[in-house]
């Protein structure tokens, strides 16, 4: 059997050939870098008039909204589910805010999900890189946070899981986070 020196920088090389191990060193630049950004994001006022966030991904995409509705269900004033399926649940309405998180902005399950939510009432949000929904939600007023990290989907994890964090303290749904996120991404 053959020795493997794992002080051999080129021997990770090999066999991390998407970079994901330079992509965790970058976390907490990433995660600054979207906690600065959605600091900066504007929504409409009449977003914080919700019952219920539905958050629609697949994959990587949908890994923040996990992370953000485990952490949020015993804080949120309103409950915060992930949706991994085509369409919409049955209870959405007026008073939800559907949130599309695609990275590439054209898996097919969100799309699905984000055009039934163009149908209805609800208050919509896209986060995305671009791709499909990002085009639907321009074209039809919906506000967008642009993802603007270029990585895998499951490395852009600080801008899945951050912005949508940082929405719901905008929208008054948490108490304020960020002392908590500053110890978290802080030097």
């Amino acid at each position: 059997m053959a020795t493997v020196d794992l002080d051999d920088l080129s021997v990770y090389a090999k066999q991390d050939p998407e970079g994901m191990l330079a992509r965790i060193k970058e976390l907490p630049m990433q995660c600054w870098e979207a906690w600065e950004a959605v600091k900066a994001f504007q929504l409409p006022d009449d977003y914080k008039d919700i019952d219920c966030v539905v958050i629609l991904g697949m994959g990587g995409s949908a890994i923040g909204g996990d992370l953000v509705r485990s952490l949020v269900q015993g804080e949120s004033r309103v409950p915060v589910l992930v949706h991994r399926d085509y369409g919409l649940p049955h209870f959405v309405n007026d008073r939800t805010l559907v949130i599309a998180s695609s990275y590439s902005g054209n898996t097919e399950e969100t799309l699905s999900g984000f055009e039934a939510a163009l149908r209805s009432g609800a208050k919509k949000l896209a986060m995305t890189t671009g791709g499909k929904v990002k085009e639907l939600a321009e074209a039809n007023g919906v506000p967008v946070f642009t993802i603007g990290y270029k990585a895998q989907p499951r490395a852009a994890l600080g801008f899945s899981f951050l912005p949508t964090l940082g929405v719901l303290e905008k929208l008054d749904l948490l108490a304020p986070v960020v002392a908590g996120v500053k110890r978290l991404i802080g030097p």
